[in-house]
């Protein structure tokens, strides 16, 4: 959340678990730091604050963030960000807990889950913008990244568009939802360029073509 709660953290943790936890954790601080911005929280409001409240207004994609992700000047690491801000809003939830407990007997010993769950996400989302997109050079296209992200986030409406017209349990709704989560990853992963794969294609039935007249 803050230094000072990092600091805290960190003198609570065992040493050698040192390398595992602090790695890239500049990440979660501009995270926190980037949702006092967004919606005008100050340091010491957040401890006022119900963890229930804090998170819902992390996990709310006001005109801020849509205003935010549009800027032109975005690097990599605002662009993993954003798409994994609600993986980092269950981080920021955990924290809170561990500062402001909602019951006397809830005790949160750590949020490595959470953390470690963020991290991934941060450094999944950065190979695929890498591996679709490619080595760009983001000061001669500016515009790379807001329109990235821009679709990410259509596509993302329109499945949350579809969540809501399934039916069934709650539990199991949550289930395919996970499960189309996954599905949709995995075929983001994979995508290509078609347009090369469809060259080579045309060029190898050419040349069977030729060899049957031949």
């Amino acid at each position: 959340m803050t230094e000072e709660f990092w600091a805290q953290y960190k003198k609570k943790k065992d040493l050698t678990q040192t390398n595992i936890i602090w790695k890239n954790v500049y990440l979660t601080v501009l995270f926190m730091k980037i949702l006092q911005i967004a919606d005008g929280i100050r340091q010491d409001q957040i401890r006022e604050k119900h963890p229930d409240e804090l998170y819902a207004i992390c996990r709310t994609d006001n005109n801020y963030w849509r205003h935010y992700r549009a800027s032109p000047k975005l690097t990599i690491d605002e662009l993993s960000m954003m798409i994994c801000r609600e993986v980092g809003c269950d981080l920021a939830y955990c924290q809170n807990l561990m500062w402001k407990p909602k019951t006397p007997n809830q005790n949160i010993g750590d949020c490595m889950d959470q953390y470690h769950n963020f991290r991934d996400c941060i450094i999944r989302e950065k190979k695929m913008f890498r591996s679709i997109v490619g080595n760009i050079d983001t000061k001669a296209n500016p515009m790379a990244i807001p329109d990235y992200l821009e679709k990410h986030f259509k596509e993302k409406e329109a499945l949350k568009r579809q969540r809501q017209m399934m039916g069934g349990d709650e539990e199991e709704l949550k289930a395919r939802i996970r499960k189309m989560d996954e599905e949709s990853s995995m075929l983001k992963a994979k995508l290509i360029d078609t347009t090369e794969f469809k060259n080579k294609k045309e060029k190898i039935v050419m040349g069977e073509k030729e060899e049957k007249y031949m």
